[in-house]
């Protein structure tokens, strides 16, 4: 998704096979490859993990969720935010 506001990628959601994120997590990976990568985290609905990582070096935090159905990962959100100081 684009922000036609501040003119920046916000959101990047990919549910097609064959492309990984930078740990590697790709759709079809086991719920429990995404838990090796990133770390135990709560699910929400019983079928989204949601990793938060706020960089302070930037100006930006950024966001995973991870769709989960029948174990398996079927779609990757990717959310990111600028900072306001």
């Amino acid at each position: 998704m684009y922000n036609i506001i501040t003119n920046r990628v916000v959101t990047i959601d990919v549910s097609r096979k064959g492309l990984q994120n930078t740990r590697g997590i790709s759709i079809g990976d086991s719920e429990e490859d995404v838990i090796t990568r990133y770390g135990q985290t709560k699910k929400w609905d019983g079928k989204y993990l949601f990793y938060e990582k706020y960089e302070s070096y930037s100006d930006y935090e950024y966001a995973l969720k991870f769709t989960i159905l029948n174990n398996k990962v079927s779609n990757i959100m990717f959310f990111l935010q600028e900072i306001n100081c």
